[in-house]
Order: structure tokens, then sequence, then C-alpha cells
């Protein structure tokens, strides 16, 4: 039997980034969140954008499906979560999951170190993301009652969250 790491449960910070895929040419934005204990420091923009380049490929090369163009990204200690909104019907959120050890990002190899994975191997969300996943839903469901316009679509992707989650 594996002796399992120590759990440790810590308020954790949210904090918003500039959304990835608006220059991609694909018609796809996608929100970008980093969610770190409140204890630990934040990604710095180097291991940002080494996991945003690897991300913005696979949706343009089809791996992620854009659905309606629209989504959100969080990025935690090990796992980064894109969800894009839309399928069979708009209202359905469909995740790709990718895992990543932080401290290979100083070294980190284009298209190795980010390793997709599914939720029956790692499950989908972990109780502190619930909180911006939480928030997604409400702001989705205010563009999804809106005209979805241009305008519309611009308030989507400003309505982040940000701040400590977890109590």
């Amino acid at each position: 039997m594996s002796q399992k790491k120590a759990y440790v449960p810590l308020q954790h910070i949210v904090r918003p980034h500039n959304p990835w895929g608006a220059d991609l040419g694909v018609d796809t934005n996608v929100k970008v969140y980093t969610m770190v204990p409140e204890n630990e420091p934040d990604f710095i923009p180097g291991e940002m954008r080494k996991i945003r380049d690897n991300v913005e490929i696979d949706l343009v090369e089809g791996r992620i499906d854009k659905r309606l163009g629209l989504g959100f990204s969080i990025i935690s200690d090990g796992v980064v979560n894109v969800c894009m909104w839309g399928g069979d019907y708009p209202s359905l959120l469909n995740q790709s999951l990718y895992t990543f050890e932080r401290k290979d990002l100083k070294n980190f190899h284009f298209g190795e170190d980010l390793k997709r994975r599914s939720t029956e191997e790692i499950g989908s969300f972990c109780c502190w993301e619930l909180g911006v996943v939480g928030h997604e839903g409400a702001a989705w469901r205010r563009y999804l009652l809106s005209p979805q316009s241009k305008a519309d679509r611009i308030a989507y992707l400003e309505d982040t969250i940000e701040g400590l989650v977890g109590r």
C-alpha cells in the first residue's frame, strides 16, 4: 500500500490573468486563473507562458475542442484544467486536463512536460477550484441569457473572481 502525502487544508488565493487564445485565429477566448495555497507564491510570467504555449497549441491543433469559443482555465499546483462551454447544449462544461511538476517549469520541454490526463485518472475539480467553477457558472448563465453580442462576450471575459476561496 502506497503512503499518501499529508494533506494540509489551506485557504487558496485565486488570481485572474489575461485571457488566452485571442490572438490564435480560432475565435477562442479562455479566461485564466491561478490558484495557489495562501502560503505559496503565485506562478511567475515565465511559468505561465510555458503552460499557455502548450495549451494554445492544443487549441489550434484541435486537441481541445473549442466548442462555443469561450471558457476558463484554472492553473493550480500541478494541474491545468481547461474548461470550454458548449457541446450538444450550450450550458455544458467540457474539460481538458493536464498535469505538470512545478519544479520542472524552469526546464519545461515544449509538448512533453504538460501531460494530458482524464477525469477518471485525477478527478474533475478540487474543492477549492469549485469556488471558481461556481463563479464561472453564474457568469456563463448571465451570458446565455443575454443577446450574446460582442459586448456581452467581452462582459463575460471581464467577469472574474479574485481573492481567497475556501471558508
